[in-house]
């Protein structure tokens, strides 16, 4: 029996179904186009992406301060940010944290940026339970220095006290 090929996806279709939200911008940020996957994470139209909101539209008020002052001079300098660890917000005011890639190109079309965007809630949570971890860790450590200083004193105490008695 002859099986017939399989088709492959074409470009489109690997766009608008990718595993991560990719979206295509201009110079200044605004959204040309945005693939199911954003549109489904951050839970606006795709009109709405696309009517003049910019990704820095998308962005908490420290997020859009550090693209601005890092993000944004790295893409004039290396036409490339990688893994830059974001808040998004979504339309219902909730943050996505996110990690950002972002390619920038230049050609007839002008400058565009082809950003893509990672899920990174995983990454937090392993950031916060580090974070934990590191704070017991010092409370531990001072908790420890606090009882070897109380127990130099109660030795001194305890040397004076044995001193005095055989004076």
């Amino acid at each position: 029996m002859d099986v017939p090929p399989r088709s492959q996806p074409s470009p489109a279709q690997l766009f608008e179904h990718a595993a991560c939200g990719l979206l295509l911008t201009d110079a200044s940020g605004a959204i040309l186009q945005a693939n199911r996957t954003s549109v489904t994470w951050l839970g606006y139209s795709r009109q709405e992406l696309t009517d003049g909101m910019r990704l820095q539209d998308l962005l908490s008020i420290g997020g859009r301060v550090f693209y601005q002052t890092h993000c944004e001079p790295l893409l004039q300098l290396r036409s490339t940010v990688s893994e830059v660890q974001i808040d998004l917000v979504r339309r219902d005011g909730h943050r996505m944290p996110a990690l950002l890639n972002i390619d920038r190109h230049r050609g007839d079309a002008g400058v565009l940026d082809h950003v893509a965007i990672f899920v990174a809630n995983g990454q937090r949570a392993y950031e916060r339970e580090l974070q934990r971890a590191r704070a017991a860790t010092d409370e531990a450590l001072k908790a420890r220095l606090e009882a070897e200083e109380a127990l130099r004193r109660l030795e001194r105490e305890l040397e004076n006290a044995l001193r005095r008695r055989d004076d």
